[in-house]
């Protein structure tokens, strides 16, 4: 004997295996052919961020993997080449979406999964050409800290995300 509860997870479960599934079928036909762009510009642009990034000035990840070459000299160039490239292809993807748009070839659910494509590579990769988040981060532990962010400046406080914050701030 089931309980409700347990139906519904199931069938939660099996709900989304099967937009799962929708999802693969859709990326390997023909009409997707401007997902599978995008979806590389973004990888592109998520490995090339992690030199060419806003990436932290001391990043223990960056440094425990060893791939902290890749802020400086030619790991500088090749991320940039990588994050630009990939700039370049999200690029060249939006505009193939949007002929297929214009001409009526677009159903909401190609747009659906076009968006999850092209948004998936990005939701891993660190902020890129903005060093804003970091301001945000010092004004939150500011704000923690007892500190007026409004009366005050990230360098009132002195602590760890002070080094990512940009100058201008």
């Amino acid at each position: 004997m089931t309980t409700r509860g347990s139906t519904s997870t199931s069938g939660s479960v099996s709900a989304g295996a099967q937009h799962f599934s929708r999802l693969r079928e859709f990326f390997h036909a023909a009409q997707a052919r401007p997902a599978q762009l995008g979806c590389l510009g973004a990888t592109l642009i998520t490995v090339g961020g992690l030199g060419a990034g806003s990436t932290k000035h001391h990043d223990p990840l960056l440094d425990s993997l060893h791939l902290s070459w890749l802020r400086y000299g030619h790991g500088l160039v090749l991320s940039s080449v990588l994050l630009w490239a990939g700039v370049a292809l999200m690029l060249i993807a939006w505009l193939r979406l949007g002929r297929r748009v214009l001409a009526g070839d677009a159903s909401e659910s190609t747009m659906v999964a076009n968006t999850v494509f092209w948004l998936a590579p990005l939701m891993l990769s660190v902020p890129v050409f903005s060093r804003d988040t970091y301001s945000y981060l010092a004004q939150g532990a500011m704000l923690r800290d007892g500190l007026d962010p409004y009366a005050a400046a990230p360098v009132d406080n002195p602590n760890p995300l002070l080094d990512n914050v940009s100058p201008i701030w």
